[in-house]
């Protein structure tokens, strides 16, 4: 129990890393880091959107990608909006069919939802106080060829720190995301 409660842990700090960082400048000064279209090509393509209580999440850009794991090909899917609010999925074996969230490694389904980039307002589907993960997705469309991906989702995202602290994620959608494979 400890094992995973650390492991959670560990995943919520290397993700808050993956999507900050500590200057907010280009490398190229021809990049407009206040362009938030949908991105192309390189994956993403597509939408990804949830309503958080009654608020709408509506991913402006979107990454994916499938990775290998020691358990099998792992997909995650992260939308950002222009105002910071991230969502993330996080999938061990994708395949059309619903799936419930867990932290078992060899069928993880996580998701997470941070209010800013900062991860100060992080929610995920794990509840370190009950050490019981709530949520589900639905895959409706997984082809590996296309890189395409689409379902559903729904979630409780629990406050990082264990309070009671919770949103309720709901109606949530991916539509034809496409996906890039990691060599």
């Amino acid at each position: 129990m400890k094992n995973i409660k650390l492991l959670a842990g560990i995943f919520l700090i290397l993700t808050a890393f993956t999507f900050t960082s500590c200057d907010n400048e280009p490398i190229d000064s021809a990049i407009d880091l206040d362009d938030f279209t949908p991105i192309g090509g390189g994956g993403g393509a597509g939408t990804f959107t949830a309503k958080i209580g009654s608020d709408t999440f509506n991913a402006q850009q979107i990454i994916a990608e499938v990775s290998g794991s020691a358990f099998g090909p792992e997909i995650n899917i992260a939308g950002v909006m222009p105002n910071g609010k991230l969502m993330n999925v996080q999938l061990i074996n994708p395949a059309v069919g619903t799936f419930t969230a867990n932290t078992n490694f060899e069928t993880l389904l996580f998701f997470q939802y941070n209010e800013d980039l900062t991860g100060t307002n992080s929610f995920s589907s794990f509840n370190s106080a009950t050490t019981e993960s709530v949520g589900t997705l639905t895959i409706t469309q997984f082809d590996i060829a296309a890189k395409k991906i689409s379902g559903t989702f729904s979630f409780t995202g629990f406050d990082s720190s264990g309070s009671t602290n919770q949103r309720q994620i709901t109606e949530g959608v991916i539509n034809n995301v496409t996906f890039t494979v990691a060599p």
